[in-house]
């Protein structure tokens, strides 16, 4: 555990964590799995996508080559345990994923957290894998005026779980990493990739994909509030 100081900063990952898609990933999955006669169970695809994120975390979405995209969907169909047909059914999932543009919007409880977050005083960022588009899509969900910093790795030349990109996250809100607290989905990228950095991870786990976990776990945002009292702030 990590040696917390009184928290005045909390950060947090963009999709799936502030922000979901619409069509919804499972939507789109199950469009393109049902050509193939399989039934799609949401929480496997959710496990599915949280194994393939953890397994390509270390490169930043604008870095993503036509090469590493396949990569990611070939890791998801192979945790989707479907059998017989894993490279067509890859394939087949690239064509539906690159006609679909989704619109990202905020789970529904995630505008009166942060208002909540930022009456008792937390200064706020966003600290994301994401394309230079990140300050524009908030905009767009509405969540753009509550931080202080949006810190997206196509900005900054560095991708969680490289400890740089929550550096400038603290220098742009001016705490130090025992006073920051992150939020996110990815137990590779957001959980170790805090802890590098010297924050207080917490792994928000909307699916329940996760079994055991050595950290701080919540289900939606609004479990973060009494988390927050119980770590203790400034």
């Amino acid at each position: 555990m990590l040696a917390m100081g009184a928290v005045r900063a909390v950060f947090l990952d963009a999709g799936h964590t502030l922000l979901e898609g619409r069509p919804s990933w499972f939507d789109v999955w199950a469009e393109g799995l049902g050509e193939f006669d399989v039934t799609l169970d949401r929480e496997a695809l959710q496990r599915a996508y949280a194994r393939a994120s953890d397994a390509l975390s270390h490169i930043p979405p604008d870095q993503f080559t036509e090469q590493t995209w396949r990569q990611f969907l070939r890791e998801m169909v192979a945790h989707l345990e479907v059998p017989g047909h894993e490279d067509e059914i890859a394939d087949r999932m690239h064509q539906v994923l690159a006609r679909t543009r989704p619109e990202y919007v905020p789970y529904p409880e995630a505008p009166a957290v942060l208002e909540e977050l930022r009456r008792r005083g937390f200064r706020l960022a966003v600290v994301s894998n994401w394309e230079p588009d990140l300050p524009e899509v908030l905009d767009r969900a509405g969540l753009r005026g509550y931080f202080d910093a949006v810190v997206a790795s196509a900005l900054v030349g560095a991708a969680k779980p490289d400890p740089r990109i929550f550096q400038v996250a603290l220098d742009a809100v001016g705490v130090r990493p025992a006073e920051a607290v992150h939020v996110g989905d990815s137990y590779e990228a957001d959980v170790r990739g805090a802890r590098a950095a010297g924050l207080h991870p917490v792994l928000i786990d909307r699916d329940r994909v996760f079994q055991e976990v050595d950290c701080d776990r919540i289900h939606d945002l609004r479990e973060l509030l009494p988390l927050l009292d119980r770590l203790g702030t400034r």
